[in-house]
Formats: structure tokens, C-alpha cells, sequence
């Protein structure tokens, strides 16, 4: 597989957007009623707070509670557990 040169430049820019000090980074879940959490991002880890696609699964679920309301869920190796 190869990449354009515009791909690869996309890789580079959210490789180097992930290189920061650990530190909590709070992510907002519903813009209207600014329902937020606080997440502790380690240095090294795809912060939730640049990939927009945990951000869209985020928001989603928050929404949508009654999909796992009184449910067991496992969130295992996805980074600092957005989802």
C-alpha cells in the first residue's frame, strides 16, 4: 500500500498532534447543555480529545444511553476509555 504525498502529511501531522505531555484534557459530550468529563491522557497515548472519530462515538453514546443502561460493557485497549 502507498500513500499520496498529502496522505502521508496527514499521518505525520496526527502522529506529531499525539507527541504532548500527559495531562487531563476534558472533552465536551453535549455541546447544548455543556455536559462534559475529564480524562488523564499519558504522553504516547491517541488522545480522544484529537481523534474525532472516539469524539463522534462519544457523543453518540452519551446520547443514547438506553443502549447499555444497566448493562455490563467492557472498554478495553482504547486508549484513555473515551467511549
Amino acid at each position: 500500500m502507498s500513500f499520496t504525498h498529502e496522505q502521508k502529511q496527514h499521518v505525520i501531522k496526527q502522529l506529531e498532534a499525539h507527541d504532548r505531555d500527559s495531562g487531563i484534557r476534558t472533552i465536551v459530550l453535549d455541546e447544548k447543555s455543556k455536559e462534559s468529563i475529564n480524562l488523564e491522557i499519558d504522553r504516547g497515548v491517541f488522545g480522544s480529545d484529537i481523534m474525532s472519530s472516539g469524539l463522534y462515538l462519544a457523543r453518540f453514546l452519551f446520547s443514547h444511553k438506553e443502549l447499555y443502561e444497566k448493562k455490563e460493557v467492557l472498554d478495553m485497549g482504547c486508549g484513555p476509555g473515551l467511549q
